[in-house]
């Protein structure tokens, strides 16, 4: 999940905000419950205790029931650790055309990239999509973790997410469209040097010149090119606060090799499928196992804490770089490799 987002803060006190901030917090939980608690796994369970039932008014007439229900309790559970998705094969190379209409960017997305459920109803954002599954797509020649349905949702505050246990791509078309009409108002408070003093290494010429033609004409960019830009000011803001508390070393700057500080277009949907490909590659098994594993080698990486602080963020992230063809350290490349279960193609020359 994406939750790399920019706001502007108010100090003013509102008493409707306690009320809020509950119905929040409760929304979370919720939205943290779904996750674990999964229609698969509801199905599952409900087949289970359907015929955990049956033995049970069995047990009178049928010696060792208890036994034999004592297994196929274990042997489900055992199931849903070691379940793992699907791969597909998709056409080596697929070369991404815009669709014109909506229904044109829903067939593409269903004969091209393998979604069953295309549920999406914008235009722009369809074309969005299908690029950046496009471009993944050929980078692994085809063979690909892709969601079965892709679809507008609202996610707590995060641009998307994605959710393994239905299989799922959400994208939260409001909190971008948010996001950018926030990121107007902050240009018009702040001078575009405030963005640019430091330089963070690569990307930051390509994000220097698009600031600036946001900074001349804001309607000149793409939506994805603003998001870039509100996804990447809200990591500046982030990296200045670590570094001022001494949570990143110095050396991070001009070396902030890894994931990029300097977002593009199609970050938001290389980072799900990122999640996608590292969810549905391994159990939950290996996962829990990788991630006591590497705990301490991740911590004790000089990157931002989103990411050294969950190994599937990291995951996440390092999917998202990789596509992008960025450079790793050389710690950070070791734990991508040792944990993605994936064959990772060679890096583009």
């Amino acid at each position: 999940m994406i939750v790399r987002n920019i706001t502007l803060t108010s100090c003013n006190y509102n008493k409707n905000q306690v009320p809020k901030r509950q119905i929040a917090f409760q929304g979370r939980l919720l939205s943290q419950a779904r996750n674990v608690i999964t229609y698969n796994c509801l199905a599952r369970t409900t087949f289970t205790s359907a015929v955990s039932n049956l033995l049970l008014t069995l047990t009178e007439t049928i010696p060792n029931v208890s036994i034999a229900l004592s297994m196929l309790t274990c042997a489900s559970a055992v199931a849903q650790v070691l379940y793992k998705g699907n791969k597909i094969q998709l056409d080596k190379h697929i070369e991404f055309k815009k669709a014109e209409n909506v229904e044109e960017a829903k067939l593409y997305a269903k004969e091209k990239l393998g979604i069953r459920k295309f549920e999406i109803d914008d235009l722009e954002f369809a074309n969005w999509i299908n690029n950046g599954l496009t471009n993944v797509s050929n980078r692994f020649e085809g063979k690909v973790y892709f969601p079965k349905k892709i679809k507008f949702k609202n996610v707590n505050g995060a641009f998307a997410s994605y959710k393994q246990g239905n299989n799922t791509m959400y994208i939260n078309k409001e909190e971008i469209l948010s996001t950018i009409g926030i990121l107007e108002g902050l240009f018009m408070l702040l001078p575009s040097e405030r963005f640019t003093k430091i330089n963070y290494g690569k990307g930051y010429e390509e994000f220097y010149n698009n600031l600036n033609r946001a900074y001349k004409d804001f309607d000149s960019l793409i939506i994805f090119e603003k998001l870039a830009l509100a996804q990447t000011i809200a990591q500046i803001k982030d990296v200045e606060i670590q570094l001022k508390k001494n949570k990143l070393d110095k050396t991070f700057i001009n070396n902030n090799q890894f994931n990029c500080v300097y977002e593009d277009e199609f970050s938001v949907v290389y980072h799900e499928i990122g999640h996608c490909f590292d969810l549905n590659s391994k159990s939950q098994l290996t996962y829990f196992l990788d991630s006591l594993k590497f705990k301490s080698k991740l911590l004790k990486l000089n990157i931002p804490m989103y990411y050294k602080s969950n190994l599937r963020e990291f995951m996440a992230s390092a999917f998202d770089a990789y596509m992008r063809n960025e450079e790793f350290l050389e710690e950070c490349e070791e734990i991508f490799n040792k944990c993605a279960k994936y064959k990772v193609p060679r890096k583009k020359q």
